[in-house]
């Protein structure tokens, strides 16, 4: 998912949003990334990367990542228009290792380019994807529905969120064949 952009001239592009929470769900990579896409079924999927220090470029991603989204979306009929993966990475971030965030339509994930496992990368991935299916986009507590991101309170259902989201995510991961019983267990 991304916001329409309307290009004013060389050097002015408008992004537009009809509300804040559009804004929010919908994050920029304002680059020129490498990208590709691919459908399962009637959603769309695009990834895209930006960097100079990418670990994977788009279609190592995608030829990863399109067993565990195809066992997703055949065990849960979950479909949308069009899904994308976001993808930066740099030396330079004073970030952990890896943070991602999921939003309806998009996944954005920001490396540090001295991780070098791919399945980190990948199992990220698909944890922020079923984030975005079930909890807590979809399923949340009062707390999160009104976030307060002045004072941020943690929820307590955040065993939940995570928890399941993360069995969810291991359990994709193992069904899809990305990692075998064997390797896994």
């Amino acid at each position: 998912g991304s916001l329409p952009k309307q290009k004013l001239n060389d050097t002015i592009d408008v992004f537009t949003a009809d509300d804040y929470k559009e804004l929010i769900h919908n994050p920029i990579i304002y680059s020129f990334p490498d990208t590709t896409s691919f459908k399962i079924g009637d959603t769309k999927f695009i990834i895209a990367c930006s960097g100079k220090d990418t670990i994977l470029s788009p279609k190592g991603i995608k030829d990863l990542i399109i067993a565990p989204l195809s066992e997703i979306y055949e065990k849960t009929g979950f479909k949308q228009k069009e899904y994308s993966f976001l993808y930066f990475s740099g030396y330079y971030l004073g970030a952990p290792y890896l943070t991602g965030l999921e939003h309806p339509n998009s996944t954005a994930i920001s490396y540090h380019s001295a991780l070098q496992d791919n399945n980190i990368l990948i199992s990220s991935s698909i944890h922020e994807y079923i984030h975005s299916i079930y909890a807590p986009l979809i399923i949340r507590g009062e707390l999160i529905n009104d976030f307060d991101f002045i004072n941020p309170k943690c929820d307590e259902f955040l065993w939940f969120y995570e928890g399941v989201t993360e069995y969810l995510t291991i359990k994709t991961l193992v069904k899809s064949g990305f990692f075998s019983h064997q390797d896994f267990f």
